[in-house]
């Protein structure tokens, strides 16, 4: 690697780093959405109302598509293996499973937790605790953060399609 690529590679994970922490600093996915749309509608080009989205130029697309990569970054593997691995003290092992069923279950739900946004998977963690007794499965998790993380998507679909056509 020469030192441009080294030093963009730095720039890109303060980039990615900045971003988890707005996310975090976000009350509930909801507001995040909310502040997304807002985000988006700032931009000069870029008409965001409701599931419509009107986008003008291949400039404004690119801006748009940069935004929202802001909203769907991730939680990295290390602070969602803290995260999870507290959590054979806070809910019971399901029925008939051992200690190294849980543990593996715990790791195949870090590798599927650590693609999708920081915030929702934040969330959906915090309610799991408050709403299950028993270890969850990903299926569960996954539920409680569906409505916003497919709202994500559903906007990320609509940009990458604008580009698209426009480039």
């Amino acid at each position: 690697m020469n030192q441009k690529q080294i030093v963009d590679m730095k720039k890109y994970k303060e980039r990615k780093e900045k971003a988890r922490e707005l996310l975090l600093s976000i009350p509930s996915p909801t507001m995040a959405n909310i502040n997304l749309v807002n985000d988006l509608n700032a931009i000069e080009g870029v008409t965001i109302t409701g599931l419509d989205v009107e986008i003008k130029d291949s400039n404004a697309a690119t801006k748009a598509h940069d935004v929202l990569e802001i909203y769907l970054t991730p939680l990295t593997a290390e602070v969602l293996k803290i995260k999870i691995s507290k959590w054979k003290y806070l809910f019971y092992k399901p029925y008939n499973s051992t200690m190294e069923e849980v543990m593996e279950r715990s790791e195949a739900m870090i590798e599927e937790l650590e693609k999708l946004p920081a915030d929702c998977v934040n969330y959906s963690l915090n309610m799991a605790i408050k709403n299950f007794k028993i270890f969850p499965s990903y299926s569960e998790i996954y539920g409680i953060l569906k409505p916003h993380y497919e709202r994500r998507l559903f906007y990320q679909n609509k940009i990458i399609t604008k580009l698209d056509q426009l480039q």
